[in-house]
């Protein structure tokens, strides 16, 4: 009679056990499913590995992966640029009549990117100035970078690129710069990325 009460409470105990793994397994699966919806939609693609200097953006649920993303779809198509501009330094000694004297300026526009945190891309613009008699001035040279600021948690820049064009009079250079984002965040089911469309921001400095 004992054995016959223990074989019925382990057999019990094994259907319970199987029920239980089957139905883990299936949530599992189910959730598995969401983020590979919420992948295919925003065209995320699961990585290997993080890279080194990049702390990714978690996440624990598809819903929270969805609404990141939007939020970051909607944040980068809504972006406008703004330029700010500084004098970094005036002339070392002031010019005598026909003397020449040079200033650095300093100039940078930035493109706010949204997401959890709201990092910027900036185009970075370094100009040198040169003036006679502080009136007759002409830009004498002009180089230009980019990078990204804020808190940049989850997000690296990529293939950059920059230009700064001198008009043929020297009195003014265009300058502009961009990139490529790529967005990193941990699920899970492992690290997932996300390549933005090429973003840049521009501006034009002139002495006149």
């Amino acid at each position: 009679m004992h054995h016959k009460i223990l074989m019925v409470t382990l057999v019990l105990t094994f259907i319970i056990t199987s029920s239980t793994s089957t139905l883990a397994a299936q949530s599992s699966e189910k959730e598995r499913e969401k983020y590979n919806q919420v992948m295919e939609e925003y065209g995320l693609k699961m990585v290997e590995e993080i890279p080194d200097g990049v702390t990714p953006i978690e996440v624990s649920s598809p819903e929270e992966l969805d609404a990141l993303f939007r939020k970051i779809e909607d944040d980068l198509r809504n972006s406008t640029s703004t330029v700010s501009e500084a004098i970094e330094d005036t002339p070392l000694e002031q010019p005598e009549t026909r003397a020449t004297a040079y200033t650095t300026v300093n100039r940078n526009c930035s493109v706010a990117l949204g997401g959890l945190t709201n990092p910027y891309f900036n185009t970075y613009g370094t100009i040198r100035v040169g003036t006679v008699d502080s009136s007759w001035r002409w830009i004498d040279s002009a180089s230009a970078s980019v990078g990204l600021s804020g808190v940049t948690t989850g997000v690296s820049l990529s293939d950059p690129w920059t230009q700064a064009d001198i008009n043929s009079n020297q009195t003014s250079v265009y300058i502009s710069g961009g990139g490529t984002l790529n967005y990193y965040v941990l699920t899970p089911i492992g690290p997932v990325t996300f390549s933005s469309e090429p973003i840049s921001c521009s501006l034009t400095y002139s002495v006149y």
